[in-house]
């Protein structure tokens, strides 16, 4: 080898000796482009080297969202990708927005840096997180305040990555809902439902209280003692073992085993005879009687869901519980006949009617009682919208001698081909399409699209 380089060495040098002039240039500009060739590959071979050990170390990339070399701080491969499936719920002055999280970056990797979101927004339109108010979130939603009653608002909303690079922005708009005139009456200011609907429509007009006979039957409900003076009271055979037994699994089912466990034994017997046979002072005719004992088991559910986790032990507990069980045609017609709010307004959740209320408006994409343009609508649509909130946040039950199986099955097919949102003890839970109800709020968003009357265009 070094033969043959000594001699090529040889060539060239004669070559560049030669007598003849056109030798001598064509071989000077062979060697300088050769010399030229040679350093272009080994400073790309260099810079390409350079840049690959920046990158592991994290010194190369985008920051800031400029992409280049940074010495004193670490850097993104890639930029987030954007957020998606923006929701809204608009209140008066206000709204609640919510996202999904994007996981991966622009070029597909996965997002391991997630830092934040930036949301702006603004009274005309939006395509960039610039512009207009803006607002910062750690999680994947925020609350608006301070906004117009009876405006359309444009959003954007920008994910950050750890290193402050944006992503594109996810748009979306939405109306706030018009003021009511009124105050007070559907739970007052402040109240869930005052801040859309008329007080007409969320509370019993002045001197058109429940019936006479409804406070009657209601008033004469007691808590149970135990099964047998339940079934004396009914006139009915005393429950036998096996009776006795499901039903005490039934209430072991559906209240937590802490719970359980400090139970006295009184009220032990009072919940088990509750939902063998149901309360004191009614007759076997009252639906609290025919519902059966798994549904009465999950009234105790029910209870628990809107009063923080207490059990009922007071004869007041117990009329609320029975209180549960509506004819749709009058809680629809928004008497307070069969309206646990009206009757029952010391024991109101404000906090569980706004899952009912976000339930409707995910479902719907407006809240109750206005249309899209934030009129308000005419009250016995309002009462058939509210009636929709109250099953689902109350979980309330139909009287057995009102139920359509036919339309609950044709509820249930729609349901479980649907994508939905549904809140859940205030967490938005999201239904994935083919799937069937799952638990007690899946059956209470079927209830409602079955029996309030109210619109349900998320179910197709």
């Amino acid at each position: 080898m070094s033969k043959q380089l000594r001699g090529l060495g040889r060539k060239v040098t004669d070559r560049l000796n030669s007598e003849s002039q056109g030798v001598r240039r064509r071989w000077q500009a062979i060697i300088g482009v050769t010399f030229m060739a040679v350093f272009v590959v080994a400073s790309v071979a260099v810079n390409q080297t350079v840049l690959a050990l920046n990158k592991a170390a994290g010194n190369y990339g985008y920051v800031s969202g400029t992409y280049g070399y940074n010495a004193s701080v670490t850097s993104s491969d890639a930029l987030p990708a954007a957020p998606t499936s923006l929701s809204s719920t608009p209140t008066v002055s206000g709204a609640d927005l919510s996202w999904t999280a994007p996981t991966l970056t622009t070029t597909g990797t996965s997002l391991n840096n997630l830092s934040s979101y930036k949301i702006h927004y603004n009274t005309s339109s939006l395509s960039s997180c610039s512009g207009g108010s803006s607002t910062t979130s750690s999680s994947a939603s925020a609350t608006l305040t301070g906004l117009t009653a009876s405006t359309t608002y444009y959003v954007a909303v920008c994910a950050v990555d750890g290193n402050t690079n944006d992503s594109a922005a996810l748009t979306g708009s939405f109306a706030t809902v018009a003021s009511s005139s009124g105050g007070g009456g559907g739970g007052g200011s402040g109240s869930v439902f005052g801040a859309v609907v008329s007080d007409a429509a969320q509370s019993a007009a002045p001197g058109t209280p429940a019936s006479v006979a409804v406070q009657a039957v209601l008033a004469a409900i007691q808590a149970p003692r135990n099964a047998a003076s339940v079934a004396a009271q009914l006139g009915v055979a005393a429950p036998s073992a096996e009776a006795l037994s499901a039903a005490q699994a039934l209430v072991q089912k559906v209240i937590p085993a802490a719970r359980l466990a400090a139970l006295t034994a009184a009220v032990s017997e009072s919940l088990k005879a509750f939902v063998v046979l149901g309360p004191e002072g009614v007759t076997a005719a009252h639906p609290v009687v025919k519902i059966g004992a798994g549904e009465r088991a999950s009234l105790l559910e029910a209870f628990q869901h809107s009063q923080g986790g207490t059990l009922p032990t007071t004869a007041r507990q117990f009329q609320f519980l029975t209180a549960h069980i509506v004819d749709p045609d009058v809680l629809a017609s928004g008497s307070a006949d069969n309206d646990v709010t009206k009757l029952f307004p010391d024991l109101r959740n404000l906090t569980i009617e706004g899952d009912g209320l976000k339930d409707f408006t995910n479902c719907n994409a407006r809240p109750p009682s206005v249309d899209t343009k934030g009129v308000k609508l005419v009250k016995a649509q309002q009462d058939k919208e509210w009636a929709f909130v109250k099953y689902t946040g109350y979980q309330l039950k139909v009287d057995p001698a009102k139920r359509s199986l036919g339309a609950e099955a044709a509820a249930i097919k729609k349901f479980k081909t649907a994508k939905l949102s549904i809140y859940k003890n205030g967490v938005k839970t999201e239904k994935a399409a083919g799937k069937n109800p799952a638990d007690l709020f899946d059956w209470n968003f079927i209830r409602a699209a079955t029996y309030s009357g109210a619109p349900t265009t998320c179910l197709k």
